[in-house]
């Protein structure tokens, strides 16, 4: 005769493993989540570096002057 010191039913079994499958899948969707954050705003930085060369040219100021005189 064995002891179990403590017997799980299928059922008790089943919703342990859900938990824990279900822990899992939120710390890789939480840690993919992450990782995207962060690369989002890692390519940020490129586009902030060149922006300081953006200036106006040619038909901004046309298009400029039409949106300007709307709002006014």
């Amino acid at each position: 005769m064995q002891n179990s010191p403590n017997p799980k039913t299928a059922q008790e079994d089943g919703v342990i493993r859900r938990l824990v499958e279900n822990q899992r899948l939120f710390w890789n969707v939480h840690r993919i989540s992450i990782l995207l954050t962060v690369l989002y705003f890692a390519s940020l930085i490129p586009l902030l570096v060149i922006a300081q060369y953006n200036y106006a040219g040619a038909d901004d100021y046309s298009i400029g002057a039409d949106c300007h005189a709307v709002w006014e």
